[in-house]
């Protein structure tokens, strides 16, 4: 689908994601479960429900924050954390530190506001175009990503 409903679907799963979140620190969904809030069919849009919540993880990147898709929208078979989230050799080795890292964050109003104030800066460009330009950083990215990098 085009990057503006990619973009759309993004901002509603964040509301749909912030407002159980902070209600229930524990909340996870499925890809199911994000393609119902979003009215699509999970069987048919799945490709596309991928895109929206690695949108998400792109803005997440740029406000500094774990990743919020990567670790509350889970597999819809088992509820595991999608080990595919994160291809490529760049992110592979730092997927358990990835985890790990928004397993010990709590997600807070202010977390919220400033990803949905990246997201609102993305653009139009799909997901894979963000992240094409967020890999441009290599390892410095990665430590970005990682918390590890100052201010």
């Amino acid at each position: 689908m085009a990057a503006n409903v990619q973009h759309a679907d993004a901002v509603t799963l964040v509301e749909h994601l912030e407002k159980h979140i902070l209600e229930d620190a524990s909340y996870y969904m499925t890809y199911s479960d994000a393609a119902t809030v979003l009215g699509r069919n999970a069987a048919r849009d799945g490709r596309h429900i991928g895109q929206v919540t690695s949108r998400i993880d792109a803005a997440c990147f740029y406000a500094k924050t774990p990743f919020l898709a990567m670790h509350r929208v889970r597999e819809t078979h088992g509820g595991h954390i999608n080990p595919r989230s994160f291809g490529g050799d760049l992110w592979r080795p730092y997927i358990p530190a990835l985890v790990a890292r928004a397993e010990a964050h709590t997600w807070t109003f202010d977390d919220f506001h400033s990803m949905k104030r990246q997201l609102q800066s993305l653009g139009d460009d799909a997901a894979t175009l963000q992240w094409k330009r967020i890999e441009m950083f290599g390892e410095k990215g990665v430590q970005k990503a990682l918390g590890l990098l100052p201010g």
